[in-house]
């Protein structure tokens, strides 16, 4: 008995010196949070009066160089606005002021007014973490309920906070992606001298991994025998954009549709919850085949297996379309870097693009304009000063053809495109 109270006695000593020396201890789901948070959120720049008896209390942990954070920002706002003053958020980073002020200036200006904390460092000793976006959910009685990303953000969200459904959210896996220097098999010294195993196959397809950002790789194991393809946490049709070289940015003209699934494959354009949706139909995908196949057979192989994991038929294939075909009026000849911009944006610009360039920026509109087929030399380039919301207008083009004396007619020609369809 005499021990055990030694023990206990001398953990409080410990506990009571970590903090005179102003260290705090990592925080996890149902931990009660520190008076020393809402002390160092008080010092707030916009010296917004911190609640702690506010029902929510939310932190997003960001830094002004993490893209889907600062994104994510308008977000947060909304969750703010349509829980009618249930949530007070902060926005908090570790660096230094001057930095931040000058992010928050600017969202500022779209609306976002959220308070900010920055050189902080109470929060990151509190919620230590190595992937962004980290969201800190903590109810009215300073219990840390949700530890989550960005994706938490959203009416549908906040309806499940006000269900009582926030214990059900899966704590934020805070791990990096797989590390590739680990090998799929290595032999042990003492089997070296055993002639290899034959070469084997298999694969796996299964739903999105939490925490883990998207990756995507070809590797190949220590023996030699095998090479491991992987997709990690994309959407069924970027994964088979990049099997069959199509890429991302693949033009929407050029993508055929001949099945009604196009919503759980493709990530729809402008939906609200576009976090809800990967966690629904983003996939994982990894393949294993042996080391003898040709890259071009290999490449096949996983196609093949990707479509017999979704009952799909995605190929490449050639097919005649309605296209248009840029000329100049009266010949051939370069146009000149002469004359005014019509168009002019001193903050959002694209200078000195080319022709061909400005055309292939217009027919990634969602409206899917004609593939454009320019017979024009590459050195052709035009004075424009753009901005990127014009891009997508087609009146901008017409300006551009009366301007520099160009024709659009309509052709038929034979063009690569992405089929997706049903088996």
């Amino acid at each position: 008995m005499m021990m055990s109270i030694r023990v206990y006695g001398l953990v409080a000593m410990l506990c009571l010196w970590g903090s005179a020396m102003g260290q705090l201890l990592p925080l996890q789901r149902g931990d009660r949070v520190p008076a020393a948070l809402w002390a160092a959120l008080g010092k707030n720049d916009l010296q917004v009066q911190v609640q702690a008896a506010r029902p929510w209390t939310v932190l997003q942990l960001m830094r002004s160089d993490c893209g889907s954070c600062v994104k994510a920002l308008p977000a947060l706002q909304q969750l703010v606005e349509c829980s009618k003053g249930a949530v007070q958020a902060f926005v908090v980073s570790p660096q230094p002021w001057p930095v931040m002020q000058k992010l928050m200036a600017q969202q500022r200006q779209k609306g976002v007014v959220l308070p900010m904390l920055a050189a902080d460092s109470v929060c990151q000793q509190l919620f230590p973490h190595r992937l962004l976006s980290h969201v800190v959910w903590i109810d009215g009685h300073g219990v840390v309920r949700a530890l989550t990303n960005t994706d938490s953000f959203g009416a549908a969200a906040w309806a499940e906070v006000e269900a009582g459904k926030i214990d059900r959210w899966p704590v934020k896996a805070d791990v990096w992606d797989f590390d590739r220097r680990v090998p799929l098999l290595q032999w042990s010294a003492e089997h070296a001298v055993l002639a290899p195993v034959a070469a084997f196959s298999h694969s796996a397809f299964g739903p999105m991994l939490p925490g883990v950002q998207p990756v995507f790789g070809t590797e190949r194991d220590t023996a030699g025998r095998m090479v491991r393809t992987y997709f990690i946490n994309f959407s069924p049709a970027v994964m088979y954009k990049m099997l069959l070289g199509a890429f991302v940015g693949f033009p929407p003209s050029l993508v055929v549709w001949e099945t009604a699934r196009r919503p759980e494959l493709e990530m729809p354009v402008g939906i609200p919850e576009k976090g809800a949706w990967k966690w629904r139909y983003n996939r994982c995908l990894e393949v294993v085949l042996p080391d003898s196949l040709p890259v071009e057979r290999r490449q096949a192989r996983v196609l093949e297996i990707l479509n017999g994991y979704l009952d799909l038929r995605v190929r490449m294939e050639w097919r005649e379309l309605a296209c248009l075909e840029l000329v100049v009026a009266d010949s051939l000849r370069p146009v000149g870097m002469a004359g005014p911009s019509p168009v002019y944006d001193a903050q959002q610009h694209y200078r000195g693009k080319h022709l061909r360039g400005l055309l292939g920026l217009l027919q990634q509109s969602e409206e899917g304009l004609p593939y454009v087929q320019s017979v024009l030399p590459d050195t052709l380039a035009m004075p424009w000063v753009l901005e990127r919301r014009v891009l997508r207008d087609v009146q901008l083009l017409d300006t551009a053809l009366r301007a520099y004396n160009l024709q659009v007619r309509p052709v038929m020609a034979q063009q690569r495109v992405l089929v997706f369809a049903d088996r």
